[in-house]
């Protein structure tokens, strides 16, 4: 599939599932959403180190809900790439199972990316491996591997496709961030409006309660997209380098099915 083709097909799959991928959002990001809301509120008028400290939880808050959520939601696209069903306690469990491995493989995304971007001549390099590395959690909870083979295996599947797998995470990204902007209009409108009236005015409890509920319904909303487009990026990676719609139809023939990731309960 061609740049245009994913997309249109990301947002078909996302259509088909729509209330399964939104509720698998809104199980993590409201409860974020409401802590903060009310860290906002409550420190609105708190000085400079207060405000600071009020972005690193929340900003500690957003990554965690993101592992939290994140297998759940690569599993539940990659069952609806394959046309068969599933449900939200199915999708939580894998979450759940891959857990410690899904947390493991962030912090140390993180830190080696991180590490390598605070410094001029590593920039660069931290670039290329964060789309090198793209399909990492994919590679964990599709293909059930451990952290270190799933760094490893996304690079062999983005190999030879580094600019294609660059211009399609960033369509998607976008495509995202505009749609996920719309919601946050009202909030925006309102913060304005107070600063029009007084400049040096904090927004107001009513701006940033309407803000934070707009980002909150953004992010629902709009994530499964980039869950959906990475997951067929991924098959069509694949496709491409392993012919794996080959094994998919040498499969159907036998009567057997590509083994889901495991439903257990075991972290």
């Amino acid at each position: 599939m061609g740049l245009g083709d994913i997309i249109d097909e990301a947002i078909k799959l996302y259509r088909s599932h729509f209330k399964l991928f939104l509720t698998i959002g809104a199980v993590v990001y409201i409860p974020v959403g409401i802590i903060q809301t009310a860290l906002q509120l409550v420190l609105r008028d708190a000085d400079i180190g207060a405000f600071a400290l009020i972005s690193i939880v929340s900003g500690f808050i957003t990554f965690f809900a993101y592992l939290a959520l994140n297998g759940a939601m690569i599993f539940a696209a990659s069952e609806a790439w394959h046309e068969r069903s599933t449900t939200l306690g199915e999708a939580w469990t894998v979450g759940a199972n891959f857990l410690l491995r899904t947390l493991g493989l962030g912090l140390l995304l993180f830190f080696a990316l991180f590490g390598l971007s605070i410094t001029v001549i590593g920039f660069p390099f931290a670039i290329y491996l964060f789309f090198a590395w793209v399909f990492s959690f994919v590679v964990l909870i599709v293909e059930g591997t451990g952290i270190r083979r799933s760094l490893g295996r996304s690079r062999e599947l983005v190999s030879g496709y580094w600019w294609r797998v660059v211009g399609i995470a960033i369509l998607a990204a976008i495509i995202q961030a505009v749609i996920s902007g719309l919601f946050s209009l009202p909030g925006v409108i309102a913060g304005a409006g107070t600063m029009i009236s007084d400049p040096n005015a904090d927004p107001s409890p009513l701006a940033t309660i309407l803000s934070s509920v707009g980002s909150t319904i953004g992010q629902i909303v709009t994530l499964p997209i980039a869950y959906c487009a990475y997951i067929l990026l991924y098959y069509d990676q694949r496709i491409r380098k392993e012919g794996f719609d080959l094994e998919l139809a040498a499969r159907q023939m036998e009567g057997s099915t590509v083994e889901r990731p495991s439903l257990g309960t075991t972290f």
